[in-house]
């Protein structure tokens, strides 16, 4: 229970929803910096991780999104049958996700 941290339960009720979107952004924060690096290994590691944490339904949407809006940039002009293959991870998240579901 958080109430010894706080001074109300009011404010546990206030405050738990910030910190619940606190703990679902930083996963993908640390996935998307490590991703981000210019060094191969850190891309590798960050790839790793991203798929690992896909089961977390809040990451596999950001990292799906990510690719989605990132897809150009990364692969040139894509298809809608390039966006959903393997190589832009959105269908793993997307896998990822019902299998957890």
């Amino acid at each position: 229970s958080l109430r010894p941290i706080f001074k109300s339960e009011e404010l546990v009720f206030e405050v738990f929803p910030t910190i619940l979107n606190l703990l679902t952004i930083l996963p993908f924060l640390a996935v998307w910096i490590l991703s981000s690096q210019e060094d191969q290994g850190a891309q590798d590691a960050g790839r790793a991780l991203g798929d690992t944490m896909s089961v977390i339904p809040t990451v596999a949407y950001q990292r799906g999104v990510q690719a989605l809006l990132t897809s150009e940039r990364d692969f040139g002009p894509v298809s809608w049958a390039d966006s959903f293959g393997w190589d832009m991870r959105v269908i793993h998240s997307t896998v990822l996700c019902a299998a957890v579901a």
